[in-house]
């Protein structure tokens, strides 16, 4: 009897843990567009690549291209600008904000744009289980596109794939929707830990020339490691931070000894330190930062951790 209600308990633990894992998502690309030059709410050529706000793993390797789709005239090229929201669309922006984001900037893209396509580059090594995240809309029924086209691409953009895809296409609103789109690592197992991964948005419907257009803010792509990752949490004091809040140094302590990559981001998601180390503790000098809040995310082979840190 002892045998077999510890066996039950076993298997409620596993059932837990299995629940917990497959819910776990780390971001891993972010954009709120809320830091760039204000100059772009007026005009900005199509060709301007936007890197993301946050990555963990490069933020070089990372863009938002809004250009024109391939032999299509250049007498039909469109641009992208800013679009600053308020009402009832601030509420429904803040879905999906991370690193404590406000409502701010907005990305838009003008009309003509049925001769366009948004691409996203969004690296995926060391990553699966994906999952895109965005708030969007059009600008009115009668001038924006009413139909967003999904598709991705395995290999920097060569060729283009819906296999994975848990929705192919949206039709738009007047307010901000929430949308997230997964990817099936069964149905396309390219798509994870790739690093040519990049994500298209088409437009169709209409078009009325020059005026209209579709708006968009806080993508983010999250997954899982590809690798397995130790559970690491506050209860398990596998990572210990202190002082908190830190002065000078910010020492870490760990049970684990092996290499790892430490990276500090700003609330921004600006990454302002990085340092790879290994061994059980760890000395971060931390003196050269703004008193506030931060982000640490420290990784090796086996375990994945991020937490918050003050500086004073």
């Amino acid at each position: 009897m002892r045998s077999t209600l510890l066996k039950c308990f076993l298997l409620f633990v596993i059932a837990l843990s299995a629940k917990a894992a497959a819910t776990g998502q780390t971001l891993i690309h972010y954009w709120h567009f809320n830091n760039i030059d204000t100059t772009w709410a007026d005009h900005t050529p199509t060709e301007t690549i936007l890197k993301a706000d946050f990555s963990i793993i490069d933020v070089n390797k990372t863009g938002v291209l809004y250009k024109t789709q391939p032999g299509v005239s250049a007498a039909y090229a469109s641009y992208a600008d800013l679009h600053h929201p308020g009402g009832s669309d601030t509420a429904v922006i803040n879905w999906n904000s991370h690193m404590g984001q406000p409502t701010g900037w907005t990305f838009r893209a003008r009309n003509p744009s049925d001769s366009m396509e948004l691409l996203l580059f969004m690296p995926t090594t060391g990553y699966k289980n994906l999952a895109l995240k965005f708030a969007t809309e059009t600008s009115s029924a009668a001038s924006g596109m009413k139909y967003q086209l999904y598709d991705y691409s395995v290999d920097s953009g060569s060729t283009w794939h819906t296999t994975a895809l848990s929705k192919i296409a949206d039709t738009t609103i007047t307010t901000y929707d929430s949308v997230t789109i997964h990817f099936s690592d069964v149905a396309d197992p390219l798509v994870m830990n790739n690093p040519k991964f990049v994500f298209r948005i088409r437009f169709s419907g209409q078009d009325t020339g020059t005026s209209g257009n579709n708006r968009f803010d806080n993508f983010s792509l999250e997954g899982t490691p590809t690798t397995a990752v130790k559970n690491v949490n506050a209860s398990a004091h596998v990572c210990d931070l202190f002082p908190n809040p830190a002065t000078n140094v910010l020492n870490i302590h760990t049970d684990i000894a092996e290499n790892k990559t430490i990276a500090v981001y700003s609330i921004a998601g600006q990454k302002v330190l990085a340092a790879e180390q290994d061994g059980n503790s760890i000395a971060i000098p931390v003196s050269t930062l703004a008193p506030g809040m931060y982000y640490i995310t420290i990784r090796s082979t086996s375990f994945s951790y991020t937490t918050k840190f003050s500086k004073r």
